[in-house]
């Protein structure tokens, strides 16, 4: 046992590299590219509901699985991310400040931080931001329970919703260009009064 927790998080550093390297680089401000051919820029939080999540993610690629529990707060300001190990060691701090993207602690080398937030982005903000956010590299189609990101007919992320639209309920991504499956679910406050 002593072993397998010492590797763990080589282990989860490595997979979430593996998932965010799917991006190629950014231009170091706010702007990241898609899988798949596309790209995307953050948009300001000015405009967002304020929210603070913290989730489950589970990350498959290749047949592996790998986990990571996320804390998320989004509001006026900007977003701030932090992702640590099932063990509590931080692998990424992001903090967004509506300009520009700062990393504050990255265990992922060779990692565009800003595909996490575009990725956040993407999922949890309304339909007419996201098409901002990707310009004409992508459309994007929203139906009941479902949102996808669509160029030259293909899918190039595709997202579930269940109980709700985030950061409320749980949902799935489906990066198909990069054979990457993630299932995030939403961790309820535990009441210690």
């Amino acid at each position: 046992m002593k072993i397998l927790l010492s590797r763990w998080p080589a282990v989860a550093s490595a997979a979430l590299a593996i998932f965010l390297a799917i991006a190629c680089t950014s231009d170091g401000s706010r702007c990241t590219a898609l899988p798949g051919g596309s790209h995307y820029c953050l948009q300001t939080t000015a405009s967002i509901v304020s929210f603070d999540v913290q989730q489950k993610v589970n990350v498959v690629l290749d047949g592996r699985q790998e986990t990571l529990i996320a804390q998320l707060e989004v509001d006026s300001d900007g977003m701030r991310f932090v992702g640590v190990t099932p063990f509590g060691q931080k692998l990424v701090q992001l903090t967004f400040d509506n300009d520009r993207v700062r990393v504050e602690t990255s265990l992922l080398q060779g990692v565009d931080p800003i595909l996490l937030l575009a990725l956040v982005q993407v999922a949890t903000w309304p339909g007419e931001r996201v098409r901002a956010g990707l310009g004409d590299s992508a459309l994007v189609d929203d139906a009941e329970g479902l949102r996808r990101l669509v160029k030259d007919g293909r899918d190039l992320v595709l997202i579930r919703y269940a109980g709700g639209r985030p950061p409320l309920g749980d949902m799935s991504i489906h990066l198909p260009g990069a054979g990457v499956d993630c299932t995030i679910e939403s961790l309820k406050a535990i009441d210690t009064e």
